[in-house]
């Protein structure tokens, strides 16, 4: 630790861009050293923890980003239901036309004739599953 462990810090750093999540990194650097060093010692450790690092401290990057993706994803997934929601009820409830519907929900023709199509897609194939039809 005392010999290699600021350049681990510091290529966890580099990737990461967050002090505590650096610092974890290093720590399931030395946790995977631990569980994966070969019988005979490495060359050169520094490289072997280097290199574990690196990749540690990636898949932690990537671990990352997906939960924030995933997060987002789920905003505008629920951003999109509520507009399919209403240009549903816009179209069939109150008999707008799908360019109404379109306008009123700032899109174009095509788009809402697209989401209305899926709708009743998803629709129909609901009421089969309960019974209705």
């Amino acid at each position: 630790m005392r010999r290699n462990g600021s350049m681990l810090y510091k290529i966890a750093h580099n990737i990461l861009g967050d002090r505590e999540d650096s610092r974890e990194s290093v720590n399931d650097t030395y946790l995977k050293a631990w569980d994966s060093i070969p019988p005979g010692r490495p060359d050169s450790l520094a490289l072997y923890l280097g290199k574990l690092a690196r990749s540690v401290s990636i898949d932690r990057y990537r671990s990352r980003k997906r939960k924030k993706r995933t997060i987002i994803e789920y905003a505008d997934s629920l951003s999109e239901l509520e507009e399919a929601r209403g240009l549903f009820i816009g179209r069939y409830y109150y008999m707008d036309s799908v360019r109404e519907a379109a306008f009123h929900y700032k899109m174009s023709e095509s788009k809402a004739r697209s989401m209305l199509h899926r709708i009743r897609v998803r629709l129909r194939k609901y009421l089969e599953q309960e019974g209705f039809l």
